[in-house]
């Protein structure tokens, strides 16, 4: 970076000029007596599995009293900042207690705090691109305490600008952390509540039928043990056309078959959907692909079969379809989204139906003949009406939790290069 691109007010720094670095360590892995297994000394040490958020007070390994003075393993000091440097480069941290790291993570400490700014520092370093004019660390994906230190960029020379750019950021941060809290609140409910619709459904009025506990007579055992009355235990068969999916050519990624109009889904996009509906996709066959490949139409269910089986999705447009995954027609007047419901609740079902093989995998002769619980199909739609308004919510935050990752991210580009000011 030349001086021409420096904004006004701000300067070029180096990180060495700036704030210590000091590496941690790991203790020998073959020697118990390091280990804290039981977590009684308080030693936190951190890996970088465990930077999985800004600010970090535990880790899921402990070290001893005396493997901290056998290998003079430094203390970090809270508020410091955490780099991690070799591998998996640039995650950043804060430490909100003492803790230790192991030799991937650098603890940054701020020299003169009355200059720069710890925050406006811990922003910048996850943003600012670290492995600049490191061509060691680009081809080796590593770097060391030497090219740490001499790692580049510019801030503002006022303190107070610095601060006010690391505020705007804390902001949005604190709302990302709210709608991440809102999300997994969401998908914890939702996950309870498809709990018990599949076990105990819904009354007339529209709310969840007791449970067995608070009226046992409404429920009666079965071959699919306790299910409300007026429940049957059929075949899957019975209520729905059960077919593989086809892609006979291999190897798979040859391009002959690709890249024409027809929609074609594998099982990753099937296991990311999570039981959602399915309307985009990242591959197309042309028509000698889709000659050797099968369709299905919207509102198909399909299923995984095979490496991680029963993920689920639903076709929100005719697709192809691969032959690792199978395609469920259900009949009307089913309901689809009910039906998709209850496959997803069978994994354990599948994995026990599955072979004990390196790859495991079900087929048509498991899932056709796998008994579901049929309510009526007016209490099915009540159940999928139910069950979709809470995927709605969640949705929804998480809608909202990716626009605000999104403007962190024009945010973090525009103030920490000084392309747009705050004023101060």
């Amino acid at each position: 970076m030349n001086n021409l691109q420096i904004p006004s007010g701000w300067h070029k720094q180096t990180l060495g000029r700036i704030a210590s670095i000091r590496i941690g360590k790991t203790p020998p892995r073959d020697h118990d007596e390091f280990w804290d297994v039981h977590k009684q000394s308080y030693n936190v040490w951190l890996s970088i599995r465990d930077m999985t958020s800004r600010y970090l007070s535990d880790s899921a390994e402990y070290i001893t009293d005396k493997a901290i003075r056998e290998f003079n393993i430094p203390a970090v000091e809270m508020g410091t900042i955490l780099l991690s440097f070799k591998l998996t480069i640039g995650k950043v941290a804060i430490a909100q207690r003492e803790l230790r790291t192991n030799e991937a993570i650098a603890a940054i400490k701020i020299l003169d705090s009355d200059q720069t700014d710890n925050d406006f520092l811990s922003y910048g370093l996850s943003h600012w691109n670290l492995l600049q004019n490191v061509d060691q660390a680009i081809k080796g994906a590593t770097l060391n305490k030497k090219k740490l230190r001499e790692i580049e960029f510019t801030l503002p020379i006022d303190p107070a600008e610095q601060r006010a750019i690391a505020d705007i950021l804390s902001i949005v941060d604190e709302a990302i952390a709210q709608s991440e809290s809102l999300v997994r609140k969401y998908q914890s409910i939702k996950q309870g509540l498809m709990s018990d619709l599949l076990t105990r459904g819904v009354a007339e009025n529209g709310e969840l039928r007791p449970s067995r506990e608070e009226a046992p007579g409404l429920y009666r055992e079965g071959n699919m043990g306790w299910l409300p009355k007026d429940w049957e235990a059929v075949e899957l068969q019975t209520i729905a056309t059960v077919e593989r999916g086809k892609f006979t050519p291999r190897p798979r990624n040859n391009p002959k078959y690709y890249n024409g109009e027809h929609p074609f889904i594998q099982t990753g996009e099937v296991a990311a959907a999570g039981g959602r509906r399915i309307s985009t996709y990242t591959q197309t066959l042309n028509e000698l692909g889709a000659s050797v490949s099968r369709e299905f139409p919207k509102e198909t269910i399909v299923v995984t079969i095979a490496a991680n089986i029963g993920e689920t999705a639903i076709l929100d447009i005719p697709m192809y379809v691969t032959d690792s995954l199978v395609g469920i027609v259900v009949r009307q007047p089913n309901s689809v989204r009910y039906v998709e419901m209850f496959i997803r609740s069978k994994k354990e079902y599948f994995n026990a139906v599955a072979p004990q093989s390196a790859q495991k995998n079900i087929n048509l002769g498991d899932l056709r003949p796998m008994l579901i619980a049929k309510p009526k199909p007016i209490e099915q739609d009540k159940i999928a009406e139910i069950y979709d308004f809470a995927e709605s919510v969640l949705m929804n935050e998480e809608n909202n939790l990716t626009k605000l990752q999104l403007l962190k991210q024009g945010l973090m580009q525009d103030l920490l290069s000084g392309q747009v000011r705050v004023k101060v």
